[in-house]
Order: C-alpha cells, then structure tokens, then sequence
C-alpha cells in the first residue's frame, strides 16, 4: 500500500510538471494592438491594422482579432481554446495562413506555442512570448503555407480600451 502511494505522489508532481498543466499570467488577458513598426514581416507586406481580444473563458483561451490587412481586405476571426494540444476550430475572415483549426500549448505563465492547421495539414506555427510586466506580446510564426514561406515577428502592446488601433500609416 506504501508503495501505491508513493508511486501517486510521484505520478502527481510530475503531471503538475509538465506544460499542459501551467497556466497563463492573468495579465495576457485583455486587448492588443499590432505595432506595425516595431514588427517585421519577411516577406511582408505587413497588415495595414490589427487588434485582438484576449479573454479567459470556462477554461479557455478565447482570442478575437480584427483588422485590416496590407490589401485592405477585412480581417475578423476568432477561436477558444484550451490548452489541450488538440485541434480547435477558427472561425471568420483573414485567418493566418487559411486555417480552420488551432492548437495550443502553454510552456509558462507568459509562454505560448499554437499550431495552426487547415484540412488536418500543419499551415504554420507560432511562438508567443509575453513580457515579465504584461504590456508586451511578441509573436514568432513560421509558415509554408500555399508555398510560401513566411517568417514573422509581430509585436504587440497593451491596449486603453480606447481609441487603440494603429495604423502602419500612424508610424
């Protein structure tokens, strides 16, 4: 009996280990505005303007983002997801790389990795990273999607609840 025992306690630190079971910084949660300037998008061009949502919702990552992109075309997509690793759907306008599902990861409290597929077929993946204060999110994504190859570092800063939206225009 000793044994089951010990062999649970040691089952139960390392499952409390391991990354599905981390939980983001509550100050990931709010809204974000694309700095265009400070990001870099190879091979560009760079969206005209982009704010997203972020919101914890029965467990999950709810993100909604909207926008305008470098062609003026609306950007408008959304999706819940919880930190499973298992694929969920995104749904609107101007999804990154055309995808129909996403799945994430936390690493740490301010860590992210999301896996973005279409048809079941990996179209990219992105690498988040929030800042110690909560008032910086970069964004590292890498893409072969429609046989393109695209490397991107997108920063994003806290919002006011304003007036937030930047454009590539305002730099």
């Amino acid at each position: 009996m000793t044994a089951v025992r010990l062999i649970a306690a040691a089952v139960l630190v390392l499952l409390s280990m391991t990354p599905a079971f981390a939980q983001l910084s509550p100050l990931r949660y709010g809204t974000w505005i694309l700095n265009v300037a400070k990001s870099n998008y190879d091979p560009g061009p760079p969206p005209m303007s982009q704010k997203r949502t972020e919101e914890l919702v029965g467990g999950a990552m709810k993100t909604s983002v909207e926008g305008v992109d470098a062609r003026g075309n609306r950007i408008a997509y959304e999706f819940a997801v919880p930190a499973d690793g298992k694929d969920h759907p995104v749904t609107g306008v101007g999804m990154p790389y055309g995808s129909d599902t996403i799945a994430m990861i936390v690493l740490d409290s301010y860590t992210l990795d999301a896996t973005f597929k279409k048809g079941g077929t990996v179209m990219g993946t992105a690498h988040a990273v929030m800042s110690k204060d909560g008032r910086t999110l970069t964004v590292t994504s890498k893409s072969q999607a429609n046989g393109q190859t695209t490397n991107n570092v997108t920063v994003w800063e806290k919002g006011d609840g304003g007036n937030e939206v930047r454009s590539r225009t305002a730099r």
